[in-house]
């Protein structure tokens, strides 16, 4: 009983461990993994580069498939370069699994001990993440060595014995069931190396164990896929597809297999981490050369049609929520989209007030709809991204986006609410602007929208000279007010009929498109406090 805690509790902190491992690095180096995968993935050669320096940071394979899913679902990556950062990712793995076949076992606890220590001192960036690593490194050393310990009873149990040795199949079949119970590929190798180096299975056995778990890994890939679109699941798709064909391929050969590890020198946990190697190298070779014809085949059996939807959001997709790089990217796309939408109706709110076009008011309402759902989904999303797995400069990214999404729907409120009201009453009251007036007017309005533009473009490339000018135009604008204000006034005074009828329509016109150019402004506003800081 004593062994079998120790089998059972071995597993429990070895799959800690690889969680803690994971987020630590995440937070050490997540907010740059996105960048990598979509700048670096230019062809296949690259792409399977990509996948190896991704998932050797990630120290999970499965993780990089989620981002990739995430990615496609977005159009960020095409299928075909996914594939290729997948066979990397698979390679990118194993280095896991060699560490785990290294004898440092004994030292688990002391990693734990060290990484915690920097821990207490270190309470954000890099350093505390890479800390957060070590101890989840300790902690699968740990694991390892009572799973390795829990396991040497077995050596004496011949039923177990038999079980696994009696087919390779068999093997296979159990490690890609348990895998996608416990979501850990480095987990069941790790149980093999232990089964292995117990000597309670031969090193065979292991290798069909390890076979079974590259299959099985694949399962959180097909989770995520489950709230992706289409072209997310073609990845989840694409991930299964050539794992179970590598294992088809290479499972008759496993003896052949179990020969090179041999050749490659080492004891039995060293040998079985060097199959796991070359099954996915092997696997890299077999199928890079025809990863578009593989995209393009998978694309022809899972094809999708467009299906006419409510109005939402596009871009938050759900499967990249663990991935905060990921989620803000997505959620900027979806703010440019927010405010195409709000700059459409202050385009629109010249036509309804200069013409009295109902149809156009029309359309603003009906856009101020778009913009409400729009701002509700971003914060929705917004707040189900983990605080814990940001760094400090995503922790400033999400409050400057969940900001600037306050910013923009309150600048269609004031189109759809104020201006579509001063619409409906000159609409009402059957008056006319003077013409001095309607081009002021006109000229505030064409200002006003440049310069919203000239925000979003900062926004975009996020430089502090673009901001300066935003700033520097909305300070323009506000004199030009107050001269129009003056100019206003004049005609009045000189008796012009229309300056009269309209008098407190004209002035309210001006004053709202003036608030609307200062709201928009307190990006520029952030951008450049954000670069002095």
């Amino acid at each position: 009983m004593e062994h079998f805690v120790s089998f059972i509790g071995g597993i429990a902190i070895f799959i800690l461990g690889m969680d803690f491992a994971k987020e630590g690095l995440t937070s050490a180096a997540g907010d740059r993994l996105r960048s990598t995968i979509a700048k670096t993935t230019s062809n296949r050669f690259t792409s399977l580069a990509s996948g190896m320096v991704v998932t050797t940071l990630l120290q999970s394979s499965s993780a990089t498939t989620v981002i990739l899913v995430s990615l496609a679902s977005t159009g960020l990556i095409s299928l075909a370069r996914s594939i290729g950062v997948i066979l990397g990712a698979d390679i990118g793995t194993t280095v896991t699994v060699q560490l785990l076949a290294f004898p440092v076992k004994d030292f688990g606890l002391l990693m734990v001990a060290g990484g915690y220590a920097v821990r207490l001192m270190v309470k954000r960036g890099v350093l505390r993440g890479v800390a957060e690593g070590v101890m989840g490194f300790g902690m699968l050393f740990f694991g390892m060595k009572l799973m390795g310990e829990g396991a040497v009873p077995l050596r004496d149990a011949e039923t177990f014995r038999q079980v696994i040795e009696a087919s390779p199949l068999l093997g296979v079949v159990v490690s890609a069931v348990l895998t996608a119970i416990i979501q850990s590929s480095a987990a069941t190798i790790g149980i093999a190396i232990s089964l292995a180096q117990a000597d309670s299975i031969s090193v065979t056995a292991a290798i069909a164990l390890v076979l079974g778990a590259n299959i099985g890994t694949s399962a959180t890939a097909v989770l995520a896929s489950t709230v992706a679109k289409p072209e997310g699941k073609r990845v989840a798709v694409a991930h299964v597809a050539t794992k179970i064909i590598a294992v088809i391929v290479f499972l008759p050969f496993i003896d052949l297999l179990r020969v090179g590890a041999e050749w490659m020198g080492g004891d039995a946990p060293r040998q079985i981490a060097n199959a796991h190697m070359l099954f996915n190298v092997a696997t890299a070779l077999l199928f890079l050369p025809f990863v578009h014809h593989l995209g393009r085949l998978i694309e022809r059996m899972f094809p999708f049609k467009p299906k006419r939807e409510p109005f939402g959001a596009a871009y938050l997709d759900a499967g990249a929520i663990s991935q905060p790089s990921i989620a803000m990217a997505n959620v900027t796309r979806e703010i440019f989209r927010m405010a195409e939408v709000v700059e459409r109706m202050l385009a629109r709110s010249l036509e309804a007030l200069a013409e009295s076009s109902e149809e156009a008011i029309d359309r603003m309402e009906r856009d101020d709809t778009k913009v409400d759902r729009l701002d509700k989904e971003i914060k929705f999303y917004l707040a189900k991204v983990p605080k814990r797995l940001m760094g400090d400069r995503l922790a400033k990214e999400f409050y400057f986006l969940f900001s600037l999404t306050n910013d923009i729907e309150e600048a269609g409120d004031i189109v759809s609410k104020n201006l579509v009201h001063l619409a409906r009453k000159k609409r009402k009251l059957n008056c006319q602007f003077s013409d001095e007036g309607l081009r002021e007017i006109t000229d505030y309005h064409g200002a006003v929208t440049a310069n919203f533009k000239l925000a979003m473009s900062a926004f975009a490339t996020r430089d502090p000279d673009i901001a300066k000018k935003v700033i520097d135009e909305k300070r323009r604008l506000r004199e030009v007010l107050d001269d129009m204000e003056q100019r206003h006034v004049d005609r009045l005074n000189q008796g012009v009929v229309a300056t009269y009828d309209t008098a407190s329509l004209h002035m309210n016109v001006l004053g709202h498109l003036s608030r609307v150019n200062s709201i928009i402004s307190s990006v520029a506003y952030r951008i450049k406090e954000s670069k002095d800081d």
